[in-house]
């Protein structure tokens, strides 16, 4: 009899999850291209007009497991094989660190920029038993490049919070998962001193920050319904984060203490929120129908409440993207 290794309890509630927020949704893939064309293809999807010349950079994103990349109006598909999620593009742009799924377990591996494996930084697929296999689950690069934090669940049942070298070496539990789940959702202050992340605490989630020398979690949020994949800003001075409220999830930025919590969306299904370089916008991934779709927000300062959304835009549309498996935005 095959023995199947138990998923981590926060990343079967994020699965589980996913699959109702998007109602059973099938995830069609775009066909691989010809053996003749180049494995770095232009996808063929619906995109919103007219898009604004100022929003800049490379927006990576995942579905149907492989990695896409929004720039100046078009979606690039980067990988047609391997199964992904969580991309996090590197401080210089030129790398992408993200989970590479497998039947029963995860690894944080390094691609370049077109999409082709550079590195594999986790080996957590056990050839003695599928009970001893462990999952790997949304990395994140640290602001100097020098190291990524990522969750697993390596030493424990539920997912913890570690911190490892760029280079895979030196790897650390920081953060033992705290209460009856697991945390998740990594994300660095600008000066590499702290790291959020979310925590599942029952019955709901809330963000928590950890400084990384000692990593004793302190709460941010203490929402009714739950708080989820925090995002820090560029500047250092909010944190942008998914607040639910009964069935509805909306993005909401706060000052790194909790404080002037604005709501940003009104669309009741946004997630995975991500900061522009400069700190200007936000990207997140929106509900639509059939699946989620690529918005971005533009912000400004509200003298009373922080900061307020002043303009935004669908950059696509029927796209199918995952909304688990996040966003991130580089120059």
């Amino acid at each position: 009899m095959s023995i199947q290794r138990r998923v981590p309890f926060l990343f079967a509630l994020l699965l589980l999850g996913a699959f109702a927020f998007v109602a059973c949704v099938q995830v069609r893939v775009t066909a691989a291209p010809p053996a003749q064309a180049s494995s770095v293809a232009w996808v063929a999807s619906k995109l919103m007009a007219p898009l604004s010349a100022e929003l800049t950079g490379k927006i990576a994103v995942v579905r149907g497991g492989a990695v896409l990349v929004w720039q100046g109006g078009s979606l690039k598909q980067l990988t047609w094989k391997e199964r992904y999620e969580g991309p996090s593009w590197s401080p210089d742009s030129s790398r992408l660190a993200i989970v590479l799924r497998g039947d029963n377990h995860s690894d944080v591996v390094v691609l370049d920029e077109d999409g082709n494996q550079l590195d594999q930084l986790t080996h957590f697929f056990s050839p003695v038993s599928v009970s001893r296999s462990v999952w790997a689950r949304h990395p994140a690069w640290s602001p100097d490049g020098s190291k990524i934090a990522y969750c697993s669940d390596s030493s424990s049942t539920d997912l913890g919070l570690w911190v490892m070298d760029a280079d895979g070496s030196n790897k650390r539990l920081l953060v033992q998962p705290l209460g009856s789940g697991g945390l998740d959702w990594p994300s660095w202050s600008p000066d590499g001193t702290e790291i959020a992340f979310s925590a599942f605490i029952y019955p709901v989630s809330q963000i928590y920050t950890a400084n990384v020398t000692a990593g004793v979690a302190t709460p941010l949020t203490s929402q009714a319904g739950g708080a989820y994949d925090p995002a820090w800003s560029p500047d250092g001075r909010h944190i942008a984060y998914v607040a639910r409220e009964g069935d509805r999830n909306d993005i909401w930025v706060s000052n790194v203490d909790g404080t002037e919590a604005t709501r940003i969306t009104q669309t009741g299904s946004s997630v995975s929120p991500a900061w522009s370089p400069d700190g200007q916008y936000l990207a997140y991934l929106t509900l639509y129908g059939k699946g989620f779709d690529l918005e971005a927000a533009r912000l400004e300062e509200d003298g009373r409440m922080g900061l307020k959304t002043a303009q935004t835009w669908r950059l696509t549309q029927d796209a199918l993207l995952e909304g688990p498996s996040g966003v991130s935005w580089t120059k």
